[in-house]
């Protein structure tokens, strides 16, 4: 394996497409009772894939138009925003469902689904048709919290992290950092990357900075293209997890499992040494 046959820009089409493919041949399957819970697994999927579609789709570059003045650039501060969700989104992924025990992919869900809850509970409601579905959805979370409490899984937590769910943290406290490493990301590399992506969503002075120079779409394409080898990445990764879940996407990625898949799907340590050579 060798630094230059890594080509993100070139390979990111390719791997999309199949991901898409896999995502979409579940569609429609039955889900047996009592286990509604993991139609979930197919949102965050349509999630990832619809956030990749429009990274590429920016990256492709657009037309500013102001009066009748026109500039070709590509929002690559965007697609660095949009960079951290489908990060993200893989990591809850890979925490949620890629566990062989199906007792704790649920009872992670339960916690997932009861801090969203608890999220919403903290917006402002105007409309008479929103105070009510926030209350309703305050019966849901005590229900749920109810359940999540009754798992036998909730027994065997840290008495911090039974607290930390209680009041909607689903992580227990554990940063996005911990939560990478256990979704078999390189620990080095996802803390570079994910400071540098956050300075974009949080409007950094740097992030703002880098923005204004860049002022000639070559060097914004540049910039764009330095995020397409994590996507790469995370789409190989997930792209297993997903097979592993259904049969039908499983039977897509062995149709359309082409290098590009097997060299991006890289172990934490075989990433790391691959890292530090660049």
């Amino acid at each position: 394996m060798r630094i230059d046959e890594f080509l993100p820009v070139q390979h990111f089409a390719e791997l999309h497409a199949s991901v898409a493919q896999m995502v979409d041949a579940p569609r429609g399957s039955p889900i047996s009772a009592g286990m509604e819970w993991q139609n979930d697994r197919q949102t965050l999927a349509i999630k990832f894939v619809q956030h990749l579609h429009t990274i590429i789709t920016i990256h492709a570059g657009s037309i500013l138009a102001v009066g009748a003045a026109s500039l070709e650039i590509i929002d690559h501060g965007s697609v660095k925003v949009l960079t951290r969700a489908v990060l993200e989104n893989f990591i809850v992924f890979a925490y949620l469902f890629s566990d062989p025990d199906t007792e704790v992919c649920r009872f992670r869900h339960m916690t997932w689904k009861l801090g969203g809850l608890h999220d919403r509970q903290a917006m402002s409601a105007s409309t008479a048709g929103n105070l009510a579905k926030l209350a309703a959805e305050k019966a849901q979370i005590d229900q749920l919290y109810s359940d999540v409490r009754g798992h036998p899984l909730y027994a065997s937590l840290p008495k911090g992290a039974q607290k930390a769910i209680a009041k909607g943290d689903w992580k227990t406290g554990r940063s996005w950092q911990i939560l990478a490493k256990e979704a078999g990301l390189s620990e080095g590399y996802f803390r570079n990357i994910y400071a540098y992506l956050c300075s974009y969503s949080h409007s950094s002075y740097a992030a703002a900075l880098q923005v204004g120079q860049a002022n000639q779409v070559a060097e914004q394409a540049e910039l764009s293209s330095a995020m397409l080898g994590v996507l790469c990445l995370c789409m190989s990764r997930f792209a297993v997890m997903y097979a592993i879940l259904f049969p039908s996407s499983g039977e897509v990625l062995e149709r359309h499992r082409g290098p590009a898949f097997d060299l991006w799907n890289i172990e934490a340590a075989r990433f790391d040494e691959i890292y530090k050579a660049r």
